[in-house]
């Protein structure tokens, strides 16, 4: 698959900002050529016969024009020839010592980590030591180092990519018992885990704020997020057990769906249960209990007697 050549530049065959964008090879002349590969500011070595320059780095005047288009002074975007002494001059890369873009340091696999430290040489630190450093993290209860990072991050957000909505998720979790070596410590057993998670409304970030074995809903955890200048507008909740009692407690029904937000009297907090768990409660309670309809009990048995008809060869349910 194509790629541009140019240090920074994302766009591939596969992945253009613009539908329009077009690859174009390398030019023979030698002395273009050096120009082309000064311009793609690579440390790595760039090979000219397979590598391959967008059009977003070209300017206008650098495409060629045909005659109709000239007499009509018209200049249509899908234009694929370039002049013969056409330079790419157009969103000039960056040097290689510079910080990553942002798009580029959101999301990174470990394969292209240790490609940019150890042939493009960023002054990054190792796997080992990024390990190290995250199992720091003391997961339970409210998450105090994920929301350090999550403050220094909303000074480069603004009001709109910090209104956040807040998923809370009772888990059943294995009866086992856990031991930590590097801590000397055993963990569980334990029944559920109560995680929360905070995701933009009106952007793509994502973090988890809290994590904690057989505990009821945090309440602290919308003042910690307003306190790091994120506001909670919405909390997805599924029905479990034990979150039940903070939809009670907050005196949630049919003709109320939002309590006042502790942080800010004057704003509220509106609560929406997880439709995928409701879908999941619905089973569970069919197959335990069965619906009652038009005073008539509906169970599984029922399901279990058209399955037993299905397998029999005579007769099959029509799909």
């Amino acid at each position: 698959m194509v790629h541009c050549a140019v240090f920074g530049c994302s766009n591939s065959q596969r992945k253009k900002e613009d539908a329009n964008v077009h690859f174009f090879r390398f030019p023979k002349d030698q002395n273009l050529r050096q120009e082309w590969v000064s311009f793609c500011n690579r440390k790595d070595t760039v090979n000219a016969k397979t590598a391959r320059v967008c059009s977003v780095h070209f300017a206008p005047e650098c495409l060629m024009k045909s005659m109709q288009h000239k007499l009509l002074e018209y200049s249509p975007k899908n234009r694929r020839k370039l002049k013969s002494d056409a330079l790419p001059t157009e969103r000039r890369p960056t040097s290689m010592s510079t910080t990553p873009s942002k798009k580029g340091s959101t999301q990174c696999c470990p394969k292209a980590y240790r490609y940019l430290r150890q042939q493009c040489h960023w002054p990054l630190p190792g796997l080992s030591t990024l390990r190290k450093w995250a199992s720091s993290f003391i997961i339970n209860g409210i998450l105090h180092s994920v929301l350090y990072l999550m403050k220094e991050k909303a000074k480069t957000l603004s009001e709109m990519e910090r209104l956040t909505v807040l998923s809370i998720d009772e888990m059943f979790i294995k009866d086992e018992i856990c031991l930590d070596r590097s801590l000397e410590q055993v963990f569980g057993p334990h029944k559920t885990v109560q995680v929360m998670m905070c995701q933009g409304l009106f952007s793509s970030w994502k973090q988890p704020v809290y994590y904690n074995f057989d505990a009821p809903v945090n309440k602290d955890v919308v003042k910690q997020l307003f306190e790091c200048k994120y506001i909670v507008v919405a909390i997805l909740i599924d029905m479990g057990p034990s979150n039940m009692a903070f939809w009670k407690a907050k005196g949630i029904d049919k003709d109320h769906v939002s309590f006042v937000d502790p942080s800010d009297p004057e704003k509220l907090i509106f609560l929406f249960a997880d439709v995928r768990h409701l879908l999941k409660l619905i089973r569970n309670h069919f197959l335990d209990k069965g619906f009652k309809l038009f005073d008539e009990m509906i169970t599984k048995n029922c399901v279990e007697s058209l399955l037993k008809i299905s397998q029999s060869p005579e007769l099959k349910i029509a799909k």
